[in-house]
């Protein structure tokens, strides 16, 4: 999964329409119902603002008076394609005269969405996990050194004789983490 890191925007013109598309984050239904807001009050005289969000497993899209599964649905395609949650993709459209039809409103919906995503600055979520070791004194500076070049945040706790360590990282570098600490200490850590 990612997370649209900032707001983008991207304009596509069509047989006189234009669409104006927005993405950018949200963490709940208000900030959706906000960013709404002050897209319309931005855009008073426009024809539509369709839109589409995704925060964790839910999901949502609207049409806004087009023609039933030709915006929001494509809209919310995009931001399912593009594997994005915690986004919020309003598309406002200036109607300029001339019909599309149901396909032509689907790829412009679509496309415009697209062209936002594509400029804005994703980041992909990391599933991380904490490894805790208990060390003995001794072992703690040799391991803090090691922690702070290799960039992984820790803490660490004073205990009976020794050192708590609780270190978040990639899920994926638990095992290799562990080895490598484990031949570090001569294998003094003791895995909790």
């Amino acid at each position: 999964m990612n997370l649209i890191q900032s707001p983008a925007e991207a304009m596509l013109e069509i047989k006189k329409s234009r669409f104006l598309a927005w993405v950018g984050p949200v963490q709940s239904r208000a900030d959706v119902q906000t960013c709404l807001a002050q897209i319309r009050k931005a855009h008073p005289d426009a024809a539509h603002h369709c839109w589409a969000w995704a925060i964790g497993n839910d999901a949502a899209a609207n049409d806004d008076g087009e023609p039933a599964g030709t915006a929001g649905k494509p809209i919310l395609n995009v931001l399912q394609h593009k594997q994005l949650t915690d986004a919020l993709a309003v598309v406002t459209r200036y109607y300029g005269g001339i019909k599309l039809g149901a396909g032509g409103l689907v790829r412009a919906y679509g496309q415009v969405v697209s062209m936002a995503v594509s400029s804005a600055v994703l980041a992909p979520i990391v599933a991380t996990d904490a490894l805790r070791l208990v060390l003995p004194i001794e072992q703690e500076n040799k391991v803090r050194n090691w922690l702070t070049k290799a960039g992984l945040p820790f803490t660490v706790l004073s205990g009976d004789g020794g050192r708590l360590f609780t270190i978040t990282l990639p899920k994926a570098d638990l095992s290799t983490t562990r080895a490598a600490l484990t031949e570090l200490t001569h294998g003094r850590a003791m895995w909790k």
